[in-house]
């Protein structure tokens, strides 16, 4: 009996190989015997892609927080302005103005659409203070809800529409909690006030990829909708992504902070760990990962 439970207990941990128990050391997991052979089931799929594209699969795949961000596409008709392509520079990165805050993590609330918003409204409070400073993500999961669905996803617009009548405020104000909670209806200052916003989409025909590089230019970082579904994208680990290598079916929402002659400079939400310390780069005029699907950022602002 007693070498039965030796046996037992020793064949769980070396029937499987040896990447799989580096990704368990990596993300510090700790598994029963039922969850890890599900966990491996579901994992050795996407080690044997990453192996195939030289992917790094221990470091960057620990990704179930990223198919929690259902990104609805519910858009309403708004003006918008910027049709011209001359006289733009060849390549932009407000990164490099210090108007874009750090990369910050959404885990497992569905928020993209509140971490791109707050890009937008972090740009307009530096371009009018010359400070950069971190505004609340938490606010529009929670001040949003009825038109936006709080951790189950959304559409940046309608942060920016309640901003022209509740400022956005500060981080500080507000931190994010990874989940939901009350909308608080009292800001304290330093905060944005939206004055004018645009929100541009592909079921009206709109070019958004080729008005981005002037928006970008004349109206800071821009959060647009993405597909997220693609493996290439999730393990992404460099280089520039293609339009051959995702999907167009939008479901989460970045922020575009630059651009290249080739590829745009994309801030994501996964976090420091992913990708280029949080970036990554996505092809020009492909409509890759359906950049030109949907667009929403703020046109004016006060503070």
């Amino acid at each position: 009996m007693r070498l039965y439970l030796i046996l037992f207990c020793i064949v769980p941990v070396y029937c499987y190989p040896e990447w799989f128990h580096s990704y368990k050391k990596v993300h510090r997991k700790l598994y029963t015997i039922e969850e890890e052979n599900l966990a491996y089931h579901l994992l050795a799929p996407k080690y044997h892609f990453a192996s195939v594209h030289n992917y790094s699969l221990t470091y960057r795949s620990d990704k179930n927080h990223t198919r929690a961000n259902p990104f609805h596409k519910r858009k309403r008709r708004l003006d918008t302005k910027g049709n011209h392509r001359f006289g733009l520079p060849l390549s932009m990165d407000w990164r490099t103005h210090g108007a874009v805050t750090s990369v910050k993590r959404q885990g497992s609330c569905g928020a993209c659409f509140a971490f791109a918003a707050a890009g937008s409204f972090e740009y307009w409070y530096w371009k009018k203070t010359g400070q950069l400073k971190d505004f609340s993500v938490q606010q529009w999961i929670d001040c949003t809800k009825g038109d936006n669905y709080g951790c189950d996803g959304g559409i940046m617009e309608y942060a920016f529409e309640k901003a022209k009548r509740t400022p956005a405020g500060p981080d500080n104000f507000d931190p994010y909690l990874e989940r939901e909670y009350k909308c608080y209806r009292r800001i304290v200052r330093p905060w944005v006030m939206v004055k004018n916003y645009a929100t541009q989409s592909d079921e009206w025909n709109y070019p958004i990829e080729d008005k981005l590089a002037h928006n970008i230019v004349q109206y800071g970082p821009i959060p647009v909708g993405i597909d997220s579904t693609s493996w290439h994208l999730e393990m992404y680990n460099g280089g520039v992504l293609k339009e051959s290598q995702c999907g167009k079916d939008v479901d989460h929402a970045v922020l575009v902070v630059g651009f290249t002659p080739k590829y745009w400079i994309i801030k994501n939400s996964w976090g420091k760990n992913w990708g280029l310390d949080g970036y990554f780069y996505l092809e020009r005029w492909k409509n890759a990962c359906g950049i030109n699907s949907y667009a929403s950022f703020i046109t004016e602002a006060t503070i």
